[in-house]
């Protein structure tokens, strides 16, 4: 799965907990992979976590063995 946070600032959904619930409802989805889109942020002071893809953080989750949701919730 992909979600494009261009349209957010990382106060929008970082400090505030929207992304920590992102993560949990895409891994109720039985979801195996995670990327989030989110322009690089260099010249800004800002690194992403995994810098050979500039512009975006793959994530890996856990297998969810029954899941339980079939879409996201609008934030």
């Amino acid at each position: 799965m992909e979600i494009d946070l261009h349209g957010y600032h990382p106060a929008e959904i970082v400090f505030n907990g929207v992304l920590s619930k992102i993560l949990q409802q895409v891994w109720e989805m039985g979801e195996s992979d995670l990327t989030l889109i989110h322009g690089h942020g260099r010249n800004r002071g800002i690194t992403p976590l995994d810098c050979r893809q500039l512009g975006c953080t793959p994530i890996g989750l856990k297998r969810n063995s029954n899941p339980t949701r079939k879409q996201l919730d609008c934030f």
